[in-house]
Formats: C-alpha cells, structure tokens, sequence
C-alpha cells in the first residue's frame, strides 16, 4: 500500500513539475526573432532583433546585425505570460517609429514547430513570425 502511495505520489510531482510557465519562458535568456517571415516595419533599425525577458512583466527589445547592435533601438517592453501566449503590450523607446512599434506587439503562443521537436513562440495573427530561445 505505501509503495502505491509513493508511485502515486512521484507520478503527480511529475506531472506538476513538467511543463510549467517558467519551463517555457525563461527569464534572463535572450531570444531571437525569425524576422524574414515577421515583415517588421522598422526602416530605422536592422530587420533582425533580440528580446531578453528580465522579470514577469518587463523585458528589453533591441536590433542588430551580423556586427553590432543599434543602441538608438533598444526597447523597454511591457508583456504578460499567461496560458502559453506571451502578449506583448508595449515597447517604450522614442527613436522606434509607430509602424515599428506595432508589428511587434501582438501575442506569441508556445508552440511546436511544424511537428520539428523544436518550441517556439508564434505570433497568432502570422503564425510564421516567431522567437525562439538564443544561444549568446
């Protein structure tokens, strides 16, 4: 009876531990946009960008190239996470044009990809556009 209770009970820890929010987004990591397919309308910075989620709720958005970064672009961004959709609600940074600005807020699903084995998070309205986790 106490070795069921004890399989019963590593099942569930198991199962709870296994897939959590903080499984899926991981804070302090950087991300990179797969940014051909997200057609971001940023004519004053690179097509390429990062994000780095710093705490729960802010995070910093910044574009790059193959050699530098553009401090002039670097964002503060307001997100929530919440049931597997990272809502990004506002990018803060008076040198990044409205038309920019709104391309890339939205909300990004954790998802796979095309049945690859690899997760990432998609945008709901151009599922192709999405981040994904960035070896530094």
């Amino acid at each position: 009876m106490k070795s069921i209770l004890l399989l019963l009970l590593s099942i569930n820890l198991l199962i709870s531990c296994g897939n959590k929010e903080e499984d899926k987004l991981k804070l302090g990591s950087t991300y990179a946009f797969f940014t051909q397919e997200c057609r971001f309308d940023c004519y004053e910075c690179s097509p390429n960008w990062k994000i780095k989620f710093i705490d729960w709720e802010n995070a910093e958005l910044w574009s790059h190239s193959d050699t530098r970064e553009y401090p002039s672009c670097k964002s503060e961004v307001k997100y929530k996470f919440k049931n597997d959709i990272v809502s990004i609600k506002s990018i803060s940074n008076p040198n990044v044009s409205f038309g920019c600005i709104e391309t890339i807020k939205g909300d990004y699903k954790y998802q796979e990809l095309n049945g690859s084995g690899t997760f990432v998070f998609s945008k709901l309205n151009n599922p192709s556009c999405n981040f994904s986790w960035y070896k530094d």
